[in-house]
């Protein structure tokens, strides 16, 4: 597997960690400082494991490839940008950043289980802990922090949909992302901060493993 396609799977990887250290650490009443501390030793062994020795030869990205990647996550970001709703959508404010809201103050995050009529507390909690986790970190909840996770979402899967294609077909790589990057309606739905984006990267970045496998039989 290429090296740049590792640090994308590293990202996914990561807010599964944090997201389930985080909650755990809810539970058991840690201070945030042990949690922040945990996490950062956690996150560091695990790409260090992901991101290990590639197979083959090192990877090599032609301008022409960097080209095409810088232009395209430009070209995203500007579109992005014009389309984003600051509070994202219905399911957004009502479930996900609302979830997070509450797991973001650990003397009431149990409140959340009491919300039951649109909260969904039953659903899975990998996106609002992991927003929940970066407001402790700057010590409030904020709007900026659920948006800037599902832009980092909605920019790497194209950008690992481009990493892996582009050493067979550069051209077919780069129409590709640039396809997501004026795609309207992937943009919405990538800003409008809900966990579809992340679930559906997910699944991505398993078929990705499940290719490589077949490859590497690693």
């Amino acid at each position: 597997m290429q090296q740049s396609s590792r640090y994308i799977l590293s990202i996914g990887a990561g807010i599964g960690c944090i997201s389930i250290i985080y909650f755990l650490s809810l539970i058991a009443h840690l201070p945030f400082g042990v949690t922040g501390l945990v996490t950062a030793v956690t996150l560091f062994f695990l790409c260090k494991w992901i991101c290990a020795t590639p197979f083959g030869e090192p990877e090599r990205f032609s301008k022409l490839s960097v080209y095409a990647m810088a232009a395209g996550a430009f070209i995203l970001t500007n579109e992005a940008m014009d389309i984003a709703q600051k509070h994202g959508v219905w399911d957004a404010w009502a479930i996900w950043n609302l979830n997070a809201k509450y797991l973001t103050y650990p003397d009431n995050w149990q409140n959340m289980m009491l919300n039951t009529q649109f909260s969904h507390p039953d659903y899975p909690l990998a996106l609002p802990a992991t927003v929940a986790f970066f407001s402790r970190l700057i010590g409030q909840f904020s709007h900026l922090v659920p948006f800037a996770v599902a832009f980092l979402i909605t920019m790497c899967i194209p950008v690992l949909i481009f990493t892996e294609l582009r050493k067979n077909n550069l051209l077919v790589a780069g129409i590709l992302l640039l396809l997501f990057a004026t795609n309207e309606f992937y943009l919405m739905q990538g800003t409008y901060q809900l966990a579809d984006t992340l679930l559906a990267f997910y699944f991505l970045c398993a078929l990705v493993c499940i290719n490589h496998h077949e490859e590497d039989k690693r």
